[in-house]
Formats: C-alpha cells, sequence, structure tokens
C-alpha cells in the first residue's frame, strides 16, 4: 500500500494536467472509488481516518484507541461513504436521511430547537457529519473534499424538499457557505465529543440548486452514480446489503 504522502504526488501529477478545478474533481472521480462502509475491517479504518484528520485540526479529543466513533455508526437510516484511489482510503463522510420525527442524528441532537420544526412540518434532512479527509492529503489535493462533499448534495437531489444540514467549526464555515450555499443557522457552540465548537448550516438545495452546480458542475450527478454508490438506498428499510459496522 503506498503512503500517502507517495499518493499526494500521484494525485498532484494527474490531476495537474488540468487547470479548472471541476475537470479536476471529474478526473478524480473517474480514478477513484465511492464504496459504502459495510465491512468491520473498512469501518475500523473510517474510524481511525476520522479520528487522525479531526485529532489534528485540534476538533477531537485525544484518544488512546486512535478511532473517533459513535452510536450514529449504528442508525439503520445512516451510511458512511469511504473514498480510495489506488486502494487506499483518502476521505470519508457519513450521511443520515432523516424521513420520520422518531430518527435521530448528530445534527439533530445538537440543535433540535432549530431542526426539529424542520423534520415535524414534513420537511427531509440530509445530515452531512464525520466528514474527513487523510490530513496528509488534505492541504495538497483539496480536490478531495469537493468530492467528498457533492455526495451529501446528490442525496438531498434525490429526495426533493430535502434540506442539507452541516454543523461546522468557524474555519470550515466560508467552504459550506459558499460551495453548498448554506445558510448559517447558529454560530459556534459547544458541541458534544469535540474539542471545537460546531455551528449549524443548512442548504435549502431546491432554492441553491442551479447555483450549486453552476458554481461546481462536478456537483452534478453522472448518469447511474447515485444508484451505483447507494445513495437512493439510504434510509430505506429492508436494505439486506446492510451491516452495522464495527
Amino acid at each position: 500500500m503506498l503512503h500517502t504522502p507517495i499518493l499526494a504526488q500521484d494525485l498532484r501529477a494527474l490531476l495537474d494536467a488540468h487547470e479548472t478545478l471541476h475537470e479536476r474533481v471529474r478526473l478524480l472521480l473517474r480514478n477513484a472509488d465511492y464504496e459504502l462502509v459495510r465491512d468491520a475491517d473498512t469501518a475500523t479504518a473510517v474510524h481511525a481516518l476520522r479520528y487522525r484528520a479531526y485529532h489534528e485540526a485540534g476538533a477531537a479529543h485525544w484518544r488512546e484507541d486512535g478511532k473517533l466513533s459513535d452510536d450514529h455508526d449504528h442508525d439503520t437510516h445512516a451510511e458512511t461513504i469511504a473514498l480510495r484511489f489506488k486502494g487506499v482510503l483518502c476521505a470519508s463522510i457519513r450521511l443520515h436521511v432523516v424521513t420520520e420525527p422518531w430518527h435521530t442524528s448528530p445534527a439533530l441532537d445538537a440543535f433540535p430547537d432549530e431542526l426539529n420544526p424542520l423534520v415535524g412540518g414534513g420537511r427531509w434532512l440530509v445530515d452531512a457529519n464525520c466528514f474527513c479527509v487523510d490530513p496528509a492529503l488534505s492541504g495538497r489535493v483539496p480536490e478531495l473534499a469537493y468530492a467528498m462533499l457533492r455526495l451529501p448534495f446528490i442525496t438531498a437531489d434525490l429526495r426533493p424538499g430535502s434540506r442539507i444540514t452541516a454543523t461546522v467549526t468557524a474555519r470550515h464555515r466560508p467552504f459550506y457557505l459558499r460551495t453548498l450555499r448554506c445558510d448559517e443557522i447558529t454560530p459556534p457552540r459547544p458541541y458534544p465529543g469535540r474539542a471545537k465548537p460546531l455551528g449549524l448550516t443548512v442548504c435549502d438545495v431546491a432554492r441553491e440548486r442551479a447555483n450549486i452546480v453552476a458554481r461546481n458542475p462536478s456537483f452534478e450527478p453522472l448518469p447511474g452514480e447515485a444508484a451505483r454508490i447507494g445513495l437512493d438506498r439510504i434510509g430505506l428499510p429492508g436494505d439486506g446489503g446492510r451491516t452495522v459496522a464495527a
């Protein structure tokens, strides 16, 4: 397996052949693989990646086991998606599709006053959480962040009227406001399980779809992509292929 500094060199050598961010993200997508995290070994690797990314950014407290997971990894209306390049785990994100009043998610737990009225009013939420990129790659390959953030957009776009929720640090807030055209609902405040305050941002996908795709054309899903990844099945009952991640 390649070490991530070498992987960063390989990625830059591949992507720098193109001038625009859109072209580079599309090229990355043609050479990388998304996968639903369905087995214990991959789940363990993802939890270790989460911890490394969050801890190095000062957003997670030190843990002896070097892993970051929580009870929401077992929610049946959620999936964790990993991205690999040359077989190496590079990034991950967890998506909760909240369609019922009894569903939970990290954003709903932390911001119930702001989000329960939306769910109670019939809105569906796609809660994008546990988003991480290998810290050895994130600074050198920013295209990875765009490749992952398009996943909640595609997932919400499949479900008309959905909102995307993201809980973010003050440092990352501009990226979400710019890329997903999110509205800031609540400024950062103490957040369970994190060492830095997080604020709530929400994207109205129906309102902002044209603006998001105009700025980032690579967010437009490829033909059949959502079904290939499994984004269309998140939250559906009876998804027989799902196992609880370790």
